[in-house]
C-alpha cells in the first residue's frame, strides 16, 4: 500500500521528511527506492530520480543543490531539476536524517552525513571529495549540527561527538545513558546544545566543553528531536508529552 502525500499516491512507504525547494517544491524519499519532487500547489510530479536502495533518508537543500543518501550506500547530490551532480559512495546504508550543510571559513562549502554501519563523513558540497571520516561500531542515525568550527554526531553507541570541521579531529565526547537517536538543537547565544537520549532525558551541553550544563527526565523514550524558537525550547517524548522550557521573549515595546 502506497502513502498518501498531498495530491500524489508514492509507491512505497514514506519515512524521509519531505523539503522545500523554492517555495513551490516538495522533494522526498520513498522506500520504493526514488526520490520524488511534486509540486506543492497541486502534488503533480515534477521528476523522479531512481536510486539502488530504499530512501529513508531526508533531503537538504542549499539553494541551488539537492543532497540525500540511500541505502544503496551512496549520497547523492541532484540539481532541482532531478539531474545528478555527483554521487558518494559512503561505508554503508544512509538511514541518518538531513544531511548537514555548511560553509566552513577557508574552504568550500562542506556536507556532514552519517551512515548505518557507523561513518561519519565530511564531504565537499560541490564535488562529493570525501574531506574526512570518522568510523565507530554503531549506527549514526541523528542529522548532524555545526556552528562555526564544530560539527556535532549523535550515534547509537550512546555518544554525541564534536569535531573540528577542518580535519575531523575530535574536541570532545559525552556519554548518556542508552542510544542517541534526536538530532541535537544549538543555541548560539546560550553556547549549549540540547537533544534527547533513549534513557528518557533531555540533555543540555555546553557546545565549547563538552560538559552537561542540564538534564530533565521524561517518562519514556526521547528520539526526537528538539526546536529552539522565541527563547523556547520543545521537544516531544514517547511517553505522549510536549515539553516546553523556557519562556517566550516579550517584546521591547512592552513594558
Amino acid at each position: 500500500m502506497g502513502s498518501r502525500f498531498g495530491g500524489y499516491e508514492i509507491p512505497g512507504d514514506v519515512f524521509s521528511s519531505p523539503c522545500l525547494v523554492d517555495d513551490a517544491i516538495i522533494v522526498v524519499g520513498s522506500m520504493n527506492n526514488g526520490i520524488y519532487a511534486l509540486e506543492g500547489y497541486n502534488g503533480n510530479v515534477r521528476w523522479k530520480f531512481e536510486t539502488g536502495g530504499e530512501v529513508w533518508s531526508s533531503p537538504s537543500y542549499n539553494g541551488n543543490e539537492i543532497f540525500i543518501g540511500s541505502d544503496d550506500g551512496f549520497l547523492y547530490c541532484l540539481d532541482i531539476d532531478g539531474k545528478l551532480q555527483w554521487k558518494t559512495k559512503l561505508n554503508g546504508k544512509i538511514r541518518s536524517s538531513s544531511p548537514c550543510l555548511s560553509f566552513d571559513e577557508g574552504q568550500s562549502p562542506s556536507v556532514y552525513i552519517g551512515t548505518y554501519n557507523g561513518g561519519m563523513f565530511c564531504l565537499n558540497q560541490s564535488t562529493g571529495m570525501i574531506r574526512w571520516s570518522k568510523q565507530i561500531p554503531e549506527p549514526v542515525m541523528a542529522s548532524p549540527a555545526t556552528i562555526k568550527d564544530k560539527v556535532f554526531f549523535a550515534a547509537s553507541d550512546k555518544r554525541i561527538y564534536c569535531f573540528q570541521v577542518k580535519d575531523g579531529s575530535r574536541i570532545w565526547d559525552f556519554e548518556t545513558g542508552d542510544k542517541i537517536w534526536s538530532s541535537p538543537s544549538l543555541s548560539e547565544y546560550a553556547g549549549v546544545m540540547f537533544f534527547g537520549s533513549l534513557d528518557s532525558h533531555i540533555y543540555g551541553i555546553d557546545i565549547n566543553t563538552g560538559r552537561q550544563t542540564w538534564k530533565f527526565p521524561t517518562m519514556s523514550i526521547v528520539d526526537s528531536s528538539a526546536a529552539i524558537a522565541s527563547n523556547m525550547m520543545l521537544i516531544g517524548s514517547r511517553d505522549g508529552l510536549l515539553y516546553v522550557f523556557g519562556s517566550e521573549t516579550t517584546p521591547s515595546y512592552i513594558r
